[in-house]
């Protein structure tokens, strides 16, 4: 299910998640040096994710470069 996430953007790997009855149990933000920020928005791009337990899924993401 890991697998499934990596790479895609927020919104749509929150969207597998619920569709596979399991829960984002969290969110964290990864930045460069200086550009410290804990906000995020549907395009950020998931660059990992974690299983928690059986049911929870934390996943990293970081600000898509355009």
């Amino acid at each position: 299910m890991i697998n499934k996430v990596l790479a895609l953007t927020f919104k749509e790997a929150k969207e597998i998640i619920e569709k596979e009855g399991r829960c984002l149990h969290s969110v964290k933000v990864t930045s460069p040096p200086k550009h410290l920020s804990n906000e995020y928005d549907d395009y950020y791009r998931v660059i990992n994710a974690k299983e928690l337990n059986k049911l929870d899924i934390e996943l990293i993401v970081c600000k898509p470069l355009f």
